[in-house]
């Protein structure tokens, strides 16, 4: 990994910038960076304990994700504000209907 080139020693005089090493790729990207599509957003979302749990317990009563409820709470708030609801993908048997 190259380090990135000094905004100081730029400024002084008679110094040359160091040329940058080409990156390599070595590892295979994260799944977690893998962006999923050119609509979609990566958010983090802090839940209180209790409230996650209860979110589990329908998710696994429905044999669902947890996201795939929070998706159904977000299309709620948009039918609310008269907004249509969110388009998704469908993943097999536990991809929402």
């Amino acid at each position: 990994m190259s380090r990135r080139p000094s905004i100081i020693g730029s400024l002084m005089p008679g110094s040359e910038p160091e040329p940058e090493a080409p990156a390599t790729a070595t590892a295979a990207p994260s799944p977690a960076l893998k962006p999923k599509g050119p609509d979609i957003v990566h958010t983090s979302l802090y839940v209180p304990r209790a409230s996650y749990r209860k979110l589990q317990e329908i998710a696994l009563t429905q044999d669902r994700k947890v996201h795939d409820v929070l998706m159904d709470g977000i299309d709620a708030v948009l039918k609310e504000h008269g907004h249509a609801p969110t388009e998704r993908r469908k993943r097999g048997p536990k991809a929402a209907s």
